[in-house]
């Protein structure tokens, strides 16, 4: 007996020292990582003075990318010109503050570069936002009475379905990544039922119960933080997945509306008249005209739907077809060019009172004063659809 109670004794000394042992390891493994983690971040902020202090320099103030981001930053410190000597000084100020070295002829030179690349990559990206509004203008200029309104209806109705689909794959997705990173970032729970017998088995009842004790507490730690992980990862998941839901909700909402006037307007009725007519009576002209921010010719286009306009005796009716701008030197009496568009669908769902669009037309060395005149291409009368 005395050989058994030894024994047992033994093992617990064993199970204790083999604890004091591994929480000592972890103990030194956690402060290690602690200076490893000071020593990263102290060499992380080194680094990043010696760049800022050398990044001018380093690429002899030429280099594309550091020019930019040089002049983007004296602009948002001040400095939004090179033609006043204050401006000037706030350049050199910054570099100042910032430690960037170089010479002044070097500052002016790389805020030069920089300002004409920022201004270009500005320019692309509204050259982008400019065509994308005149192709859903230009692409339906070939269509003449219903045909135009219902292919746009169609194309738009299948464009936003295919971006609600691609929301709800990407919303799908979201939830999904949610779970998965719970699931492998919580931690696990040890069965104190278990792990308490074994001690028992080892060391006696005593033993036992402290370690089942032990083992709970742990456990409640465990679930505490696998709680915090939790929704810690949902709030992350949900300010994505909220956004694609109210956008869902929006699309949908959209394809409905479109949906319900493609039904209408399968069945307007289309009247022809001559075009000069319409052309006066949808009181149109131009409203404006001026360079865009990315260097095309600007045209702002005024139209004013009649009230009273009726076809087929009492059928109220709006006007729609296909129209042209035509841009002039300063002079008003050289064509630089022209451009042909449809009148935009939304221009006829909300017509009524004056309302003005835009459309571009991209040449070489448009003058800042152009003028432009728009006229009729094809015009015609068709039922009004919203009072249907």
């Amino acid at each position: 007996m005395e050989v058994i109670v030894s024994l047992l004794f033994f093992a617990f000394v064993v199970w204790y020292v083999v604890r004091t042992i591994q929480a000592t390891i972890e103990t030194d493994r956690e402060r290690k990582r602690a200076q490893e983690n000071k020593k990263a971040a102290e060499l992380a902020e080194q680094q990043k003075r010696e760049d800022e202090q050398n990044y001018l320099r380093n690429t002899r103030l030429a280099g594309e990318k550091e020019s930019a981001r040089f002049y983007s930053e004296c602009y948002k410190d001040g400095a939004k010109d090179m033609v006043s000597a204050a401006d000037k000084e706030r350049i050199y100020l910054y570099a100042k503050k910032k430690n960037i070295a170089g010479s002044k002829e070097e500052l002016v030179n790389a805020y030069s570069v920089g300002q004409r690349i920022v201004e270009k990559e500005s320019a692309q990206k509204w050259a982008e936002i400019e065509n994308h509004n005149m192709e859903g203008m230009i692409k339906y200029v070939n269509y003449h009475g219903r045909d135009k309104l219902l292919q746009y209806l169609r194309d738009d109705i299948a464009y936003y379905k295919k971006e609600n689909d691609a929301l709800s794959e990407a919303y799908r997705q979201a939830t999904k990544a949610g779970d998965m990173l719970y699931l492998a970032s919580k931690q696990k729970e040890t069965d104190w039922a278990i792990a308490g017998g074994i001690a028992n088995g080892l060391a006696g009842p005593a033993a036992g119960i402290a370690t089942a004790i032990d083992v709970q507490q742990k456990n409640a730690a465990v679930k505490a933080s696998n709680a915090a992980l939790y929704n810690t990862i949902s709030q992350y998941t949900s300010m994505s997945t909220d956004s694609m839901i109210k956008s869902m909700v929006r699309y949908d909402e959209h394809i409905k509306d479109a949906e319900d006037s493609l039904s209408k307007i399968q069945s307007c009725l289309v009247e022809e008249a001559d075009r000069n007519y319409l052309f006066k009576k949808l009181d149109c002209s131009v409203a404006k005209a001026e360079i865009s921010r990315s260097g095309a010719a600007r045209v702002s286009i005024s139209i004013k739907q009649p009230k009273d306009l009726k076809i087929y005796e009492n059928v109220p009716a709006l006007i729609d077809g296909v129209l042209k701008a035509t841009i002039y030197a300063n002079d008003g009496k050289k064509e630089l060019g022209s451009i042909t568009f449809g009148i935009p669908y939304y221009e006829l769902k909300f017509g009524g009172e004056e309302r003005s669009f835009p459309v571009y037309w991209r040449g070489e060395h448009i003058p800042t004063n152009f003028t432009a005149e728009v006229s009729a291409v094809d015009l015609w009368a068709i039922e009004d659809w919203r009072k249907k």
